[in-house]
C-alpha cells in the first residue's frame, strides 16, 4: 500500500485544478526541496482524465499529477504517477469553541486572552496585536482596511464566523509564532499580505503551515475564496467545500 498525505501536495481538489492565462505553479526557491528535486504534485480526488487543466501561457513547473492507478490515460498536460483508488479528505477539524470567552464591545489594541467580538473591522492605520496565545472569535465578518494591521506573536485561532475581508492590509506572524483562521463565509484577499516581519516570497520560514486557512461549515451555499490583486501570503489552505481562485499577480507560498 501507498501511505499518502495530503500535506505532501502543492494543490489538492475535490473536483478539478485549472491554471490558465499566464499563472505559473512553480518549486518554492527557498525550499531545501527544490534543491532535492522534489516535483510539485498535484493531484483531484478522483484523478480524472481533464480534471487538470493547464490552459494558454500557464504552467506546473517541475509538476507531476498523481492519479488513481486504474486509470488509463496519461494524455493530460503533466506526466502522471500512481496513487491508490481513494484519497480521503476529511472535513476540516471544528474550531475551539470561544462563544463563552470574554465579549468585546469595542476595537481594542491588544487581546490578551481569549475573546470574542460581534463584528471587527480594522480602518486605515490601525493595529490589533493578539497576545501570546490569545485567540479571538468574531461572529460577523472582519474586515481588515488599507494599512491596518492584525499582529500575532504567540500560538493563536482567529474563528470569522462571516467574512473575512483583507483590502491591501496585513497579517503579520512572528517567525516562532502560529496562526489558524477558519473562515466560516468569503475569504477576499487583494493587495494583501499575510507574512513574517520584513518577510517577502523569496524569505524563508521553517514551516510553511504554521499559518493555516481553514473553511468553517456554517452555511448551505458554497464559500467563495479569492486570493488576488498583487497579494502575498504564506500559508496552508485547507478548504474542502469552497470555490479557490488565485487570481492576478497573487503570491501563494504554501499548499491548497
Amino acid at each position: 500500500s501507498i501511505d499518502v498525505d495530503l500535506g505532501e501536495f502543492a494543490l489538492f481538489a475535490s473536483d478539478s485544478i485549472v491554471v490558465r492565462a499566464e499563472a505559473t505553479v512553480q518549486p518554492w526557491a527557498a525550499s531545501p526541496a527544490t534543491s532535492r528535486g522534489d516535483p510539485v504534485r498535484v493531484a483531484t480526488a478522483t484523478g480524472g482524465v481533464g480534471q487538470v487543466q493547464v490552459n494558454d501561457a500557464a504552467a506546473i513547473v517541475s509538476g507531476v499529477e498523481f492519479a488513481p492507478g486504474s486509470r488509463a490515460s496519461n494524455s493530460g498536460p503533466l506526466p502522471v504517477a500512481s496513487l491508490p483508488d481513494t484519497v480521503a479528505v476529511p472535513l476540516p477539524a471544528p474550531p475551539m469553541d470561544l462563544h463563552e470567552a470574554s465579549l468585546l464591545t469595542e476595537t481594542v489594541g491588544r487581546v490578551e486572552q481569549d475573546a470574542r467580538i460581534n463584528e471587527l473591522e480594522l480602518s486605515a492605520g490601525a493595529v490589533l496585536e493578539l497576545a501570546s496565545d490569545a485567540s479571538l472569535l468574531v461572529e460577523g465578518d472582519l474586515i481588515i482596511r488599507s494599512g491596518a494591521l492584525l499582529r500575532v506573536v504567540g500560538d493563536s485561532h482567529l474563528v470569522v464566523e462571516g467574512e473575512l475581508d483583507v483590502n491591501d492590509g496585513s497579517i503579520e506572524i512572528e517567525p516562532e509564532a502560529s496562526l489558524v483562521v477558519h473562515v466560516g463565509g468569503d475569504l477576499d484577499l487583494r493587495h494583501a499580505s499575510v507574512l513574517e516581519p520584513g518577510g517577502n516570497a523569496e524569505s524563508w520560514v521553517s514551516e510553511l503551515d504554521r499559518v493555516k486557512f481553514v473553511s468553517l461549515q456554517v452555511r448551505e451555499t458554497m464559500p467563495r475564496w479569492r486570493i488576488r490583486g498583487r497579494s502575498v501570503v504564506k500559508a496552508e489552505c485547507y478548504a474542502p467545500t469552497v470555490d479557490f481562485k488565485l487570481q492576478g499577480r497573487a503570491t501563494l507560498v504554501g499548499r491548497v
